[in-house]
């Protein structure tokens, strides 16, 4: 079908939706979809979904909307759509999303075009699948499903996959990563955002560290029917912290695990909950120092150590902490991954019986769940 009939197409679909006819609509863009992908004619498949999710996200219909959405992804996938710098039209011109563009995203609806084409949202002759408009599309759409929208998190996991398979990035478009830790972020979605911010940009630990300070103020407040999520049933600071510290140390993220620890711990020293800080200077370190609170001083030192120290050092920290680390458990394997990794301490374990098991059988101990302050497996290698 040539672009003047897609457009035509699009234009009637348009009307139908105006004239607040949605169910036909939408069943109709299904099926065009659909006609369109059996042809191998992903561009038309792509500006009929994208346009139709949009037309029916902006008039309220966020179930059907959603489900062009996924939709959308999938001809994405099928059509190998590439996710990389060149897909981003909007931005910096590199790609990356910038201050006014998260003004947009915090005000959750897009009032202006944002995508590539003709600038009305339509794919050009001079286009070609996945050059300008693949990532921008993604960002407009996450933008305008409402948080309440049971399929908003289906069209995330399947948009990540899709960024991870036809991207550079194994664990997916770190801007991906961002933006939807952002929207979640706005909702209180406490470790939905974490997992996603952890594998951002450059601007995911000013986020992540605003989004672990609230977390951890919410968990001094009794919950109500309306807390959009369960606290963690911890009040110490240091719990919080390390859902994000640990993890960019066992991703060798050093600036953004110093970045996160700063941001933290500045709001610690700022807050009216009495954690009194004092600055301590060496001739080759500053830090910062809560004498009520020492596991978020072994953070910070651990940090340090990882990023100038040695073995010797990294021994003596563990035993001038030794009792105090028997509060965080959780920590234990990711500090002796931490140790190899940073000191070259490996640590020779006794296997027990639900080790053996589990390596006999191809899995991991039986019963074996997430714990507090446990951060998730490193899954990409960050600048």
């Amino acid at each position: 079908m040539s672009q003047s009939k897609v457009d035509k197409t699009r234009a009637r679909l348009a009307s139908r939706i105006q004239e607040g006819a949605y169910y036909e609509a939408h069943q109709q863009l299904r099926v065009l979809a659909q006609r369109y992908l059996k042809a191998e004619n992903y561009e038309a498949a792509i500006d009929i979904l994208f346009s139709g999710a949009q037309a029916l996200l902006q008039a309220g219909q966020a179930g059907s909307g959603a489900d062009l959405c996924v939709l959308l992804v999938e001809v994405y996938v099928q059509g190998k759509v590439a996710c990389n710098a060149e897909s981003k039209a909007e931005g910096d011109g590199g790609g990356h999303i910038t201050e006014g563009m998260e003004e947009v995203v915090l005000r959750r609806g897009w009032r202006r075009p944002y995508y590539g084409g003709d600038r009305g949202g339509r794919i050009t002759e001079g286009d070609r699948v996945g050059h300008a408009d693949s990532t921008a599309r993604i960002f407009t759409l996450m933008s305008l499903i409402p948080s309440e929208e049971p399929s908003r998190r289906k069209f995330v996991k399947e948009a990540v996959a899709w960024s991870a398979k036809h991207s550079l990035y194994p664990a997916g478009d770190p801007e991906l990563h961002h933006l939807v830790g952002t929207l979640y972020s706005l909702t209180d979605d406490f470790s939905l955002s974490e997992q996603h911010l952890l594998l951002g940009t450059k601007s995911s630990p000013d986020t992540l560290a605003a989004l672990l300070y609230r977390w951890y103020t919410t968990s001094l407040s009794p919950p109500t029917p309306n807390s959009p999520s369960t606290p963690l049933p911890a009040t110490d600071p240091a719990m919080y912290l390390s859902r994000a510290l640990l993890p960019y140390l066992l991703l060798r993220n050093l600036r953004d695990a110093t970045r996160v620890h700063a941001l933290f711990t500045t709001s610690l020293s700022a807050s009216h909950l009495s954690h009194a800080s004092q600055e301590v200077q060496s001739a080759t370190c500053d830090a910062k120092v809560f004498p009520d609170l020492p596991l978020v001083n072994f953070l910070g030192l651990l940090l340090l150590a990882c990023q100038r120290g040695g073995a010797d050092l990294y021994r003596s920290l563990r035993a001038h902490y030794a009792q105090h680390l028997k509060e965080a458990p959780a920590w234990e394997d990711h500090l002796e991954q931490i140790a190899d990794m940073y000191f070259g301490i490996r640590v020779q374990r006794q296997p027990n019986l639900l080790d053996m098991m589990g390596s006999l059988f191809g899995g991991g101990a039986a019963g074996a769940s997430p714990q507090l302050g446990a951060p998730p497996p490193p899954s990409a290698d960050l600048d």
